[in-house]
């Protein structure tokens, strides 16, 4: 049997997420728009003339490093278009047309690679507070249906696929959390979160009372909170481009087409970080995988005082404190000027950070 000929191959399709796999004949059934560009421009033209049980790991090799070679795609892509493949020779497997899966067989010898394809966030990628300021403002006045939408995806940092599949019987308004329990895709084909975690996400004041008057007084705890004009399921791929590309544009102009309804979760990391937020909630509030993850991506908006702390284990009560920039240089311009000048009589124009003031040591001389 040869890859070629869409025809005679089980394919990987969506509803896999309830562990089916589809018969495709000219496409996919329902396919998922990703996976069907990934088999067609890229699988089939490489391994289109290859035997399945012809494939072996150092094919899959050839083909990583001629896609990389081409500079098409990121590493995180080539990594997905090889999932696609990995699922594609599984179920050949399980069909007994090969003795083994090549995909598999190429990541063991390849060994793990760290980070691998994780880059921090650009600032085109995040708005500045003033920008999510007028974004709110424009779908407000232009999409008041879909503002709480917007408004929660900015608040919360949850993905487009979270909110659409979020439940009135998710939301706790006295306890001021939704659960984010599941996640749709852009077809509304409803799964699990894309870490398979559920996480309880605080609300913030504004968001509650938008939500609390959208909720109806008799509802029931699997009626969806956003849906569609016609009161069906809202898809995230309409949503994206008839409701958010043009509030982007009503308030940021044609410029910034590179908004996506992505971009209010990278706003919410990088405003939180910049702003002092404890690090462990943004990571559980935004449901990301890891600390590490959340401080590889978004690690450059952390303040940026890396100087100042010599003195923590010694501050007075156990505090934690750090000089900011411009309290060192007023020390440094003092010192120069008169020698004599020690740390003892600047202590009174020291101010604690915002970020650290609230920071404490625990010590035991016991």
């Amino acid at each position: 049997m040869r890859f070629v000929g869409m025809e005679s191959w089980q394919v990987f399709s969506p509803s896999a997420r309830r562990a089916r796999f589809c018969s495709c004949r000219r496409y996919v059934r329902y396919p998922s728009r990703n996976r069907k560009i990934f088999i067609e421009k890229h699988l089939i033209p490489f391994f289109g003339a290859q035997d399945v049980d012809a494939i072996r790991p150092a094919d899959i090799q050839r083909f990583h490093d001629d896609v990389m070679e081409r500079g098409e795609i990121s590493p995180s892509t080539a990594n997905t278009i090889l999932g696609t493949m990995r699922l594609i020779l599984a179920h050949a497997h399980m069909q007994e047309l090969i003795s083994s899966n090549a995909v598999d067989a190429w990541k063991s010898g390849r060994g793990r690679r760290r980070g691998a394809g994780i880059k921090p966030v650009s600032r085109e990628k995040v708005l500045t507070p003033v920008e999510l300021e007028k974004l709110l403002a424009a779908a407000h006045r232009h999409y008041p249906k879909y503002y709480p939408m917007v408004l929660l995806l900015a608040d919360t940092g949850a993905r487009i696929g979270e909110a659409s599949a979020l439940r009135w019987g998710d939301v706790d308004l006295t306890r001021r959390v939704i659960g984010i329990k599941r996640s749709s895709d852009h077809v509304g084909h409803i799964g699990p979160t894309k870490t398979r975690r559920e996480r309880e996400v605080e609300l913030s004041s504004r968001l509650c009372a938008v939500l609390r008057e959208i909720q109806p007084d008799i509802h029931s705890e699997a009626a969806p909170v956003f849906t569609a004009p016609d009161g069906g399921p809202l898809f995230s791929s309409n949503f994206r481009v008839r409701v958010f590309r043009r509030v982007v544009r009503y308030a940021l102009g044609k410029d910034r087409r590179g908004v996506t309804p992505h971009s209010l979760r990278h706003t919410f990391a990088s405003l939180h970080m910049a702003r002092g937020s404890n690090l462990k909630w943004i990571q559980e509030m935004g449901g990301w995988s890891s600390a590490k993850m959340l401080l590889d991506v978004y690690g450059h908006y952390l303040p940026t005082e890396s100087t100042g702390f010599a003195d923590a284990l010694t501050a007075p009560n156990g505090t934690q404190t750090a000089l900011n920039a411009t309290q060192i240089k007023r020390q440094k311009r003092a010192a120069r000027v008169s020698p004599r000048n020690t740390i003892e009589k600047m202590e009174p124009t020291i101010r604690f950070e915002r970020t650290t003031c609230s920071l404490r040591v625990s010590c035991s001389t016991s």
